[in-house]
């Protein structure tokens, strides 16, 4: 349809987009009665769009059927040339698709790039998937191709690992299988095998796709298989007469692509499937020189095993066991064995075996590339007495025919034989130490919901840094006015030992005042007397120690007067163990008395008035303070205190014996063995048991 170019007309179709967004039916209809002749068809003069475009987008399935009934087009196309039915499609509205689609919308429609319908389908969603089904049931070209030269099959193979149900069903509508892309030559095949899908690299290949076809770059199928070591799809292209020896122009093999990766299975096959083991690439790099650069050992070690065996391969004279036409027919019929074992069924003698003309003549009509006399000489191999026939599960194994080490049957995990498992080698030994720890739900909660006891508060001070610090505080309280204007910051808790370990008084201080026993333990059963005489601090051992006395004095004189009236003894125990708080008992709220027994007596008309005073500056230590207590840190004990690895001295006496006895007990293990060894050379290799030395002369060594 032609775009609105005049005022009158631009005004007009922009009222009926306005309309559209406002779900306005009437307005609508009254324009499209009253205004230009198709105003309902008309695009905007910016980016193209119609009345219809605006209601497939927002997936207005209403709005698209009353458009529809008021004769608007389903193929108008914006400026990028697409259709309603193609901006829907995008967006995975599949109603509004639908209804575009009974509207009979044109599916065949490419867009100013050449994409029809099926490329704004390719997206990872269940929505744009029945929305390709709907576009494919409504005559939606499957092998529609850009103006670059890419096909929609292959499109969708560049994401086939995201939508692979989708590229199946093209492939089930008659995609074509060799699909390429005729500005870099690569092919469905390719983007398939380089994504790993298999079920879709099985299906290209069952369609008659060209396996061997190369890029520009002289890449192909197997070259991105083996990059991303996909060993089943290296299998599935072998079996289709896939080159595993074709060189890219850069050099590398599909064995150099999978040395790089360290796919050790995958270099095994393709270095036993054909490929050149000693072939350079343009760095001059053989595939075990990648293998080895990139550490991969068990990659290398396949590769190496692979060069020895190729090595006595070349000698003159000497016979492959394992010609590339039965290593081939290997694969090619582990990968049809459904289909096989269906066909041999037929001519099966009952016992699992067929006849060797039977097998010969099942197998000739069903592939080309063994002759007659091939398969002769297979059977033969089979046949163990003459006229024994064929086991066709034997067949299917490989090993008649094959090495062992060549069959599919050898890759993969190893089973481990019952009975035949290695004894666990006996690492150093680690004498178990038990760590007693109390659990959390053993210590009291706070009656707030805190955490456990043994986590106090930690002490700020709410003072603003810009007037005041440690070397120039207020002078006194009511010259620092910071906390009327400053938040206060909220609770933060810290372990009690974490806390003594750092010097903080302040926040022990307001701990022990809030009823904190000095004594407190935490889950490992510390005391901050233990942790402040573990990290040297004497300040802290001080404090501690004053608490503690003065709360032993106040808990004995309680005891007296306990003792006096009522005889009461308290137990040791309980000293050092947080009360148990007692639940408060919830009064009923439902019950009307009980309310209007409050209302009466004005508790419900009670204002808190509590005081909460406001914090004032608490002493702080000066910088020089500071400087003149590390000084006495390093006079106490060393200049070694202020690094990160100091140790308290008697840990690190600790630390030095017991490195010193490890030490010594390598030594003498190291010497103990070098003996043995010098003795049992010199008793030659034929020694019995008689000519080791004694446990006891060893001990004594």
């Amino acid at each position: 349809m032609a775009l609105a170019d005049k005022r009158l007309e631009n005004l007009q179709i922009y009222k009926v987009l306005q309309c559209v967004r406002n779900k306005d039916k009437k307005q609508i209809e009254k324009l499209t009665r009253l205004g230009y002749p198709e105003l309902i068809n008309f695009t905007d003069p910016v980016n193209g769009n119609s009345a219809l475009h605006l209601a497939s987008v927002s997936n207005d399935i209403d709005m698209v059927s009353f458009l529809l009934s008021l004769g608007a087009h389903p193929d108008v196309q914006d400026k990028m040339g697409c259709t309603p039915t193609m901006r829907a499609a995008e967006l995975g509205h599949e109603l509004s698709m639908e209804i575009l689609a009974k509207a009979k919308a044109d599916m065949t429609i490419v867009d100013n790039e050449g994409k029809g319908i099926l490329f704004y389908c390719i997206l990872p969603t269940k929505r744009h998937y029945r929305c390709a089904l709907i576009a494919l049931e409504h005559g939606a070209d499957v092998n529609n191709c850009t103006c670059e030269g890419k096909p929609i099959f292959l499109r969708a193979c560049e994401e086939a690992h995201d939508v692979k149900d989708v590229c199946l069903t093209f492939l089930e509508k008659g995609a074509n299988p060799n699909a390429i892309n005729t500005s870099t030559g690569r092919t469905a095949l390719m983007e398939a095998s380089r994504e790993g899908v298999t079920e879709l690299v099985r299906g290209i290949l069952e369609r008659g796709a060209d396996v061997n076809a190369f890029d520009n770059d002289r890449h192909h199928a197997a070259h991105f298989a083996a990059k991303g070591g996909f060993f089943d799809i290296l299998k599935l292209l072998f079996a289709y007469n896939g080159d595993m020896g074709l060189v890219a122009m850069n050099g590398n093999t599909p064995l150099h692509y999978a040395a790089m990766g360290g796919f050790a299975d995958c270099c095994k096959y393709i270095a036993q499937r054909g490929c050149d083991l000693k072939w350079k690439n343009l760095e001059h790099k053989t595939p075990r020189n990648l293998a080895k650069e990139g550490g991969f050992k068990a990659a290398s070690k396949e590769i190496r095993r692979a060069e020895q065996i190729a090595n006595k391969l070349a000698r003159p004279g000497v016979k492959n066991p394992n010609p590339p036409l039965f290593l081939r027919l290997h694969d090619w019929s582990v990968e049809h064995e459904t289909f096989l074992r269906e066909a041999f069924s037929f001519v099966d003698r009952g016992d699992g075996t067929v006849t060797k003309e039977d097998f010969v003549l099942t197998l000739e009509e069903r592939q080309d590339f063994v002759n007659s006399e091939q398969l002769a000489a297979i059977a033969q191999l089979h046949e163990k007495v003459r006229g024994g026939g064929v086991n066709i599960n034997e067949f299917f194994k490989g090993t008649r025919y094959l090495s062992k080490s060549y069959v599919l049957g050898s890759y993969g995990p190893k089973k481990k034989k019952k009975g035949m498992a290695k004894k666990a080698r006996m690492g150093k030994f680690v004498l178990p130490l038990p760590i007693c720890v109390i659990p959390d739900h053993v210590f009291p909660r706070r009656s707030d919901g805190g955490p456990p006891y043994y986590m106090i508060e930690t002490y700020k001070n709410v003072t603003d840094c810009n007037r005041f610090n440690r070397d120039h505080p207020p002078e006194h309280p009511i010259q620092d006015d910071s906390a009327w204007y400053i938040d206060d910051p909220g609770k933060v808790f810290s372990n009690i030992n974490f806390i003594t370990k750092a010097g903080d008084l302040a926040s022990l201080k307001k701990a022990f005042e809030s009823g904190i026993p000095v004594d407190m333990k935490d889950n490992y059963y510390k005391t901050p007397l233990m942790t402040a005489c573990a990290t040297g601090n004497i300040d802290a051992v001080k404090f501690l120690l004053e608490k503690g006395i003065l709360e032993s004095i106040h808990r004995f004189l309680t005891l007296i007067v306990f003792w006096f009236f009522a005889h009461f003894q308290e137990t040791l125990s309980a000293m050092y163990t947080v009360p148990a708080i007692v639940e408060e008992k919830k009064m009923r709220k439902d019950n009307v008395v009980h309310l209007n027994s409050l209302i009466t007596s004005g508790s419900t008309k009670k204002v808190d008035i509590t005081f909460v005073p406001q914090r004032t500056w608490s002493p702080e230590a000066t910088t020089a303070e500071l400087i003149r207590m590390r000084e006495l840190r390093r006079e106490r004990l060393t200049y070694e205190v202020d690094f990160d690895d100091f140790m308290m001295p008697f840990q690190k006496h600790i630390t030095e014996r017991a490195q010193a006895m490890e030490a010594s007990f390598k030594t003498y293990s190291t010497a103990a063995a070098s003996q043995n060894k010098q003795h049992f050379e010199a008793q030659g290799p034929n020694v019995g048991e008689s000519s080791f030395p004694s446990k006891s002369k060893q001990l004594t060594s």
